[in-house]
């Protein structure tokens, strides 16, 4: 993502702060602080002459345990970003604390994020623990249409309001249309939320019986040519993979066995 994508007449991403604020908040403070904990940045190196990646990532049932996007980990020639092993994951309470990232302990949905966009997601394992973290569970329940979507991701390129980056990002959106898993693909929301350089691998949030939990990650957007116009579903839309129960069961796994091999 290299430039701003806005769907609608207006860029909705404001500081996820001011989300916790005024009459009607959407979160509330708990939540807030829940976000800052568990949602941050991945960085990884670019070959030389290239500049280095960041995209969103944040922490899920586990934490010692991020899910992101696998297209943050090539280059803009779709090659592996070299090397992987200074890749790292800081979150907003401590940015500072920048965590090699142990791809020896991985899961990639996919190892080719144009051919099969719709398993465009890896969960990996820190090398250690974040203390203090409050990481999101997943909830693989199929996301109905119309319903509230809450994105959690670093500060993105080219947004309308100012964020510091070193504050989430936040954004409400809404589901508009869902594509249910294959036996080869996870499942698809097409959304009508707005996205830049930065927001990949978001994680994307709903409210369940009064709790927020992950059901997503964003992973592209699309309208180049028809920003800050109207929602399309083809032309003019969000991409988000659902964590459908096949996605789930497989981080699940992942977490146990991860957590197997480190006792």
């Amino acid at each position: 993502m290299e430039k701003a994508f806005i769907i609608g007449t207006r860029d909705d991403r404001v500081p996820m702060a001011s989300l916790a604020k005024g009459p009607r908040p959407v979160i509330n403070q708990f939540e807030l602080e829940k976000i800052r904990h568990s949602t941050g940045m991945v960085r990884c190196p670019g070959r030389k002459h290239n500049n280095p990646g960041k995209c969103s990532a944040a922490l899920v049932e586990s934490d010692q345990t991020i899910v992101t996007a696998v297209h943050c980990f090539f280059d803009e020639f779709q090659r592996w970003r070299e090397p992987l092993s200074e890749c790292t994951f800081s979150n907003f309470a401590n940015p500072q604390n920048k965590i090699p990232l142990d791809f020896k302990s991985s899961h990639f949905f996919t190892t080719n994020p144009n051919l099969e966009p719709n398993n465009d997601r890896v969960v990996v394992r820190l090398s250690r623990k974040i203390e203090g973290a409050r990481p999101f569970h997943i909830d693989f329940q199929p996301v109905r249409e119309g319903e509230f979507l809450l994105v959690a991701s670093i500060f993105q390129q080219g947004m309308v309001n100012p964020v510091p980056e070193s504050e989430p990002v936040g954004q409400v959106c809404f589901n508009r249309m869902t594509h249910p898993a294959s036996e080869k693909e996870g499942s698809l929301l097409i959304a009508d939320c707005d996205s830049s350089f930065g927001g990949s691998g978001a994680l994307v949030l709903t409210r369940r019986f009064g709790v927020l939990v992950a059901v997503g990650t964003l992973v592209a957007v699309s309208g180049d040519s028809m920003n800050y116009h109207p929602f399309d579903p083809v032309l003019n839309r969000s991409r988000i993979l659902g964590f459908d129960s096949h996605h789930w069961a497989r981080i699940l796994s992942f977490v146990a066995s991860s957590e197997q091999a480190a006792d």
